[in-house]
């Protein structure tokens, strides 16, 4: 706040800056809660601190990789407003912010829109950023 004051006086939707940034994060187990017995979720990772490429690699098998297709992240605003005032680039906003992401849901590939339209029920967005793969061994 010192460096960046101005940051203060920006509105972010219809909150100020502060009220933005120190929202409590959401819970997502409600939402998701009455999945669990229907065999379609094989993983779950909070997106925290580390972003998605190291929360998610937490808890997938060795032999995939999560192919994320970053074009497809709704960013929130309050991510836009930080990167812009801080100069922040892509790299480091992906490594340290969930950029609006905040739990990734691995499921089998024939019930993501199940999973999605579930998750909106609940007033959440959700929405589909990638795909899980084979991983390549080295040669």
């Amino acid at each position: 706040m010192k460096e960046y004051p101005e940051v203060l006086d920006k509105k972010v939707e219809d909150k100020t800056f502060i009220e933005a940034v120190l929202e409590p994060h959401r819970c997502y187990y409600t939402a998701i809660k009455d999945l669990f017995d229907k065999d379609i979720i094989t993983g779950l990772a909070h997106i925290t601190g580390g972003g998605i490429k190291e929360n998610l690699n937490r808890i997938l098998p060795q032999n995939v990789n999560a192919k994320i297709d970053a074009s497809k992240y709704q960013i929130l605003d309050i991510f836009k407003l930080i990167k812009k005032t801080g100069n922040i680039n892509e790299k480091e906003m992906l490594r340290t912010f969930n950029l609006g992401v905040g739990l990734t849901v691995v499921c089998k590939k024939d019930s993501a829109q199940v999973v999605i339209d579930h998750v909106k029920k609940s007033g959440i967005n959700a929405y589909e950023i990638g795909t899980i793969v084979n991983r390549r061994k080295a040669s």
